[in-house]
């Protein structure tokens, strides 16, 4: 293909410069591809509605080895008609995959993303169609202009572009690539409203390069380079690291979430080991024992360890009205002075929510006051639009330390292992069925109000 120029010559030296890029830009891609199919295969099970980068990626890489490709024909091969029409073909694909992840990062409703593959399947089609004419008429019929030759005089665009489209080819492109420009200039202006450096400066060179591609197509400027296999090198970089931050996240709410059952579980089972333990303190020491009782905390304690095992399961949510759920609490915890001021009209709730709620917060009370623990107070009010029940305890507010950081999971004012579950535990639960809790004082008690 270069036998007619100087090894001497910088076209020469540029094109292979060029060649080497487009090789080194499709083994990244091509990297990146390979990465998110291990990503996939990690990630299987999640949401899919999230950023996917392994087809993505490969797609690239197949356009840049079709850039390529086109070094190893004869600078005026009939051939490479078809080769652009692939690659063209290809480069709608990772555009629709690449738009559907920029898409899910900026949190876009669905609309755009139906827009976007009105846009890619309207122009995969024309391309087809231009395929299959290939096939049956050849490539001077399908697609070239009658002044066949691009006159050119950079030897990267007389291999690459070799020959003038149709007028009615040439329209298409010049309007999908204004379209194109448009829809990444959206792109670059929301970049432009969050602290992401990286997607900032890679949107931005994007936005500039499609616009060095619509000087050509458009406007006809004829110093063009086709770069455009390079466009979106670095948001493809950042969208596989969000990937990765996706899958990470995931892990990591998995080991929380598992982390809030085995305590929510414990509560339970722990009053339980504990009742047990004085009923066989007490025969040993042959005090009277009174079994219904007993019996009764335990068979409450075991209730609700199935109600929270049921909320984890994720099985069908129980509703009953909120003082039964309040009422099965406090019969597990009978011998804790709780008083209890229902509603004037009964409300369905989240039975497994609210029992969680108030084991978590009488078991907090219990292991922070100990003997010291006098009374709890938990009231209801309902309205029409909202309900509202307030916890209380015989503890002083003043001496719960640092109020705000409560509900931050991991954050514990006690020592020990596990510690710093329970209320994060709370307010995970609380606001997935679109309530909320706060923390703050009751006269100089501590009080918690939560809001369903």
């Amino acid at each position: 293909m270069f036998g007619y120029l100087d090894i001497l010559d910088s076209q020469f030296w540029s094109n292979i410069g060029f060649a080497f890029l487009a090789m080194a830009a499709g083994c990244y891609y091509l990297s990146l591809a390979i990465t998110g199919l291990h990503l996939k295969r990690i990630g299987q099970g999640q949401s899919k509605h999230r950023v996917k980068t392994y087809l993505m990626a490969f797609s690239q890489s197949v356009v840049c080895f079709l850039v390529l490709a086109k070094y190893f024909f004869p600078i005026y091969s009939d051939k490479k008609v078809l080769v652009s029409l692939l690659l063209f073909t290809f480069g709608c694909f990772s555009k629709l995959l690449y738009w559907n992840n920029l898409s899910y990062y900026f949190k876009e409703s669905s609309g755009p993303r139906i827009f976007y593959k009105i846009v890619i399947f309207s122009a995969i089609f024309v391309s087809v169609i231009h395929i299959i004419f290939y096939f049956i008429e050849g490539g001077g019929s399908c697609c070239l202009a009658p002044n066949v030759i691009n006159e050119t005089t950079s030897e990267i665009l007389k291999i690459q572009v070799p020959f003038k489209v149709s007028s009615l080819l040439q329209g298409f492109q010049s309007g999908y690539i204004i379209v194109v420009w448009l829809i990444y200039f959206s792109f670059f202006y929301k970049a432009l409203k969050t602290n992401d450096l990286a997607m900032k400066i890679g949107l931005g060179l994007s936005v500039a390069n499609v616009f060095y591609t619509l000087s050509y197509f458009v406007f006809d400027f004829q110093y063009w380079i086709p770069l455009f296999f390079l466009t979106d090198i670095v948001e493809y970089t950042r969208l596989q690291r969000v990937e990765i931050n996706q899958i990470n996240n995931d892990f990591k709410e998995q080991r929380e979430k598992e982390a809030k059952l085995l305590h929510d579980i414990s509560n339970p089972l722990q009053h339980t080991w504990t009742r047990l333990r004085r009923i066989i303190k007490d025969k040993s020491n042959q005090r009277n024992l009174d079994i219904d009782k007993d019996v009764n905390s335990l068979y409450m304690a075991t209730t609700n360890a199935i109600d929270i095992l049921n909320k984890y399961r994720q099985e069908d949510e129980k509703f009953c009205p909120i003082s039964l759920a309040i009422n099965d609490v406090i019969k597990m915890y009978d011998d804790v002075n709780i008083d209890y001021i229902p509603p004037q009209h009964e409300v369905d709730v989240n039975c497994q929510v609210i029992k969680n709620t108030l084991i978590n917060l009488i078991k907090n009370s219990i292991e922070a006051l100990g003997e010291d623990l006098k009374w709890i107070k938990i009231e209801v009010n309902s309205s029409s639009n909202e309900l509202h029940l307030k916890y209380i305890d015989s503890g002083l507010y003043s001496d719960f330390k640092k109020p705000q950081n409560a509900f931050k999971y991991g954050y514990s004012s006690k020592e020990g292992r596990d510690r710093g579950i329970g209320l994060a535990s709370v307010k995970a639960d609380i606001e997935k069925i679109g309530g909320r809790i706060k923390l703050g004082p009751f006269q100089d008690n501590t009080c918690f109000d939560i809001y369903l």
